[in-house]
């Protein structure tokens, strides 16, 4: 019987597309060449007694309305799929030689923290934190469904991502002259660094929001 949809690779965006389009009355077929299906979702044991996870990392927009909540409930798995919070004092713990930063979830207190380290650089350091919020808040209003009123509504956002689109996080950095000791700590968990131009920035801040 041939499928209404045949989706090849079995990730999260996969599997929740499936499921929806299943729980519409598709009939779908998914094609996946590991032997687990989640792609990074997945967990694995080793010496029988650890579980990791394959790379999941942060999820966010989970609370009560947000995007992934949503998503859950169309799937009637709100219940069942749950989250903890992650520590707001500090869910990233950064450490090199001389200096110590635990990134909070609240951007005035990582400034704050940055500042402390870096009193010379605080206006600079900021004006970039600032940035990166307006384009954090930018991308959400560019994302699909664009809708043109929003757009309108949260024009500054909007330009400051536009503005980013094709800079690396080096560029950004380099703009707003931050030491390098502080780019080091802002950088240490981005391994996409050196990525293209057109992804590293926007992938970055999705570290940082």
């Amino acid at each position: 019987m041939k499928p209404d949809y045949l989706i090849v690779g079995s990730g999260l965006s996969a599997l929740v597309f499936g499921a929806l389009m299943a729980n519409s009355g598709k009939t779908v077929q998914i094609l996946e060449a590991h032997e687990h299906p989640g792609g990074f979702g997945h967990t694995f044991t080793m010496a029988k007694k650890y579980t990791f996870n394959a790379q999941f990392h942060y999820v966010w927009d989970c609370g009560e309305g947000q995007l992934v909540n949503r998503v859950l409930k169309k799937l009637g798995l709100e219940k069942e799929v749950t989250f903890e919070r992650y520590d707001p004092n500090g869910f990233d713990h950064m450490r090199m030689p001389g200096y110590a930063l635990d990134i909070p979830s609240d951007p005035e207190e990582l400034i704050r923290r940055l500042s402390r380290l870096f009193p010379a650089a605080s206006d600079r350091i900021r004006q970039f934190i600032n940035d990166v919020e307006k384009t954090g808040a930018g991308l959400k209003r560019l994302a699909p469904p664009v809708k043109p009123m929003e757009l309108l509504k949260h024009t500054r956002e909007v330009a400051c991502a536009v503005q980013y689109l094709n800079s690396t996080l080096q560029d950004v950095f380099d703009k707003f002259q931050l030491p390098q000791a502080a780019q080091t700590l802002l950088a240490l968990q981005w391994l996409d660094f050196f990525a293209a131009p057109q992804s590293t920035f926007i992938l970055c801040l999705g570290c940082i929001i």
